[in-house]
């Protein structure tokens, strides 16, 4: 089905444990109309359910697998995060419990800020990357709850260029690729990061641009692009 908007820059989700109902945001060729989309009957029909807060949407990012639910409560949470503003000059968290009929801006940062992955658990937890400060987790998704993580984590000297989707839930595992150094992983829902060594036994980092992350049931894969191109599993042992 044609939708008369030009998409921008951001992510199509698929909700598959919704019946499959498929979310994308839009914005039309001046950027003076912005709206998120659902259909819920495999993209035959789409239905514009919100018109966004702020019209001038630059980028928008869903949480992978919007919360990677554990049921099919049409009211879970789902998150975007985008940047907007006439000047593309701030960046936000959007957070729907009414299969996004309404949003609620629970996180806000006062400048351009690139987030490609944001990833959100059952429990509750968001963690969501940002391209200047690394990791910011809530545990709850609520305004006022987003705080910067660093235990274990690299030290940050510049722009971080996180790929899309480099942040994944498997089980109560989180894992995320960091520019440069590697896989880390948080048993404790991104409150404490490690680093994954045995990724780092098959691909050295120095030559990596980017990981994009995919998880179904019990099996982690990572795409990872430039010289050690190709699709890693994670096996049960922990090698990769």
């Amino acid at each position: 089905a044609k939708v008369d908007f030009f998409p921008f820059a951001g992510n199509l989700e698929v909700d598959v444990d919704n019946g499959g109902t498929i979310w994308v945001a839009f914005s039309n060729t001046g950027n003076t109309i912005s709206s998120i989309f659902k259909s819920e009957d495999n993209g035959i029909s789409w239905v514009k359910v919100n018109t966004a807060t702020n019209p001038f949407l630059n980028s928008a990012t869903w949480a992978p697998s919007l919360i990677n639910r554990s049921g099919t409560d049409a009211n879970s949470p789902i998150y975007v995060f985008t940047t907007y503003s006439t000047q593309f000059s701030k960046s936000a968290l959007f957070r729907s419990v009414n299969g996004g009929a309404t949003w609620t801006e629970v996180y806000q940062r006062f400048s351009m800020t690139d987030t490609k992955a944001v990833a959100s658990h059952p429990n509750g937890t968001v963690i969501l990357l940002d391209s200047n400060l690394g990791v910011v987790r809530s545990a709850s998704g609520l305004v006022g709850t987003f705080s910067q993580v660093t235990n274990g984590l690299p030290t940050i000297s510049g722009f971080l260029d996180f790929s899309q989707n480099s942040i994944v839930w498997s089980g109560n595992i989180a894992y995320l690729a960091w520019p440069g150094q590697g896989i880390y992983r948080s048993s404790d829902f991104g409150v404490t990061w490690e680093i994954e060594s045995s990724f780092s036994q098959v691909v050295s980092w120095q030559y990596l641009t980017g990981v994009t992350f995919a998880s179904a049931g019990t099996s982690l894969y990572a795409l990872v692009r430039d010289d050690f191109s190709g699709i890693y599993l994670r096996e049960s042992s922990g090698k990769w």
